[in-house]
Parts: C-alpha cells; sequence; structure tokens
C-alpha cells in the first residue's frame, strides 16, 4: 500500500543539499572567527587537562586527542585555512 506521503517526501529527496563529507567539518562558517577557534582548541584541551588531573584517563585521552585534532585541523592544516578564508572572503 503506497501512502500519500510520496508527494511530500519527493521534494525533499529531490532537492540539491550540499551535504558534509566528515562528521567534523572543521572548514564551516562557525569556524571563520580565530577567537572561535581558539575557544574550541582551548576547552578541548582544558576539559582533557581537568579529567587527567581527577584521573580520568579515559577521558583525558578522548578529549585531549579532540583538542589536538582541532588545533591542527584549525590553525595548522593549510586546506582548511584556504576554505575558511576564501569563504571570508566572499562575504566582504
Amino acid at each position: 500500500m503506497l501512502l500519500p506521503t510520496s508527494r511530500v517526501l519527493k521534494p525533499v529527496l529531490n532537492s540539491k543539499v550540499q551535504r558534509s563529507t566528515s562528521m567534523l567539518d572543521f572548514s564551516h562558517p562557525f569556524f571563520r572567527p580565530t577567537w572561535r577557534r581558539w575557544v574550541v582548541v582551548i576547552l578541548c584541551l582544558g576539559m582533557a587537562l581537568f579529567d587527567f588531573l581527577n584521573q580520568n584517563i579515559f577521558w583525558a585521552v578522548v578529549f585531549g586527542g579532540l583538542g589536538s585534532v582541532a588545533l591542527w585541523m584549525l590553525f595548522f592544516d593549510q586546506a582548511t585555512l584556504k576554505k575558511l578564508n576564501d569563504d571570508q572572503d566572499n562575504l566582504e
């Protein structure tokens, strides 16, 4: 039995929505301002330090790894920096 919802879902399924290929998209427009990049990195590494000092080694490693990846991708990866700068130039 076909449901009448196919008329409703057809435009949604055919729409050209740009989907991210990564769960952590560091070239997202949210990260354009430099201060937001620093806040994300400092929060992750700060949480890692807090967990390490409270002897939660598992969570310290998780947040330390996430903070390290964020630091690398947001400040040292040339491809991500180029995308962020290109997006910022297109806004001006």
